[in-house]
């Protein structure tokens, strides 16, 4: 795994978590359509509607779940990635990294946000990479990883 995709990781678990999001409230919304039956009035034969109920609370209460799971994995992801970045020395590049891969900003934002041009800050961002990759390449605990 290379510095970049590294880095990425926890862009990519929080895009899935908003589309999770999102279709968690699309069930709810469905899930809401079917409270309005007056159930008193139905003759069901077989217990269908109770079944598709049922049905739609399982398929909420899963995606939740895996919801909850995934911000897990996406903080533990952040964490990791908060750590190697603290280990630059240079706290310019720290704040570059930090702004590209913690806050999702584009570089544009980020050559604006710091008052510098955007050679300075594609180098210091490639600075930032280059050590990324070395200290991915020897695991954040120090141990040589074999990717």
């Amino acid at each position: 795994m290379t510095a970049k995709e590294f880095l990425k990781n926890y862009f990519i678990l929080s895009e899935q978590i908003n589309d999770s999001i999102e279709e968690l409230s699309d069930l709810r919304a469905k899930a809401h359509g079917l409270g309005v039956i007056d159930l008193s009035k139905q003759r069901t034969q077989g217990g269908k509607l109770s079944c598709v109920i049922s049905d739609s609370v399982i398929e909420l209460v899963d995606l939740e779940q895996s919801i909850v799971d995934s911000i897990n994995d996406a903080i533990q992801a952040r964490r990791e990635i908060e750590k190697l970045i603290s280990k630059i020395k240079d706290p310019l590049i720290q704040t570059v990294l930090r702004k590209r891969y913690i806050h999702f900003k584009g570089f544009a934002h980020i050559i604006a946000d710091l008052n510098r041009s955007n050679t300075t800050i594609f180098r210091l961002h490639g600075e930032g990479l280059n050590e990324i990759e070395k200290m991915v390449r020897l695991g954040v605990n120090g141990s040589r990883q074999d990717n």
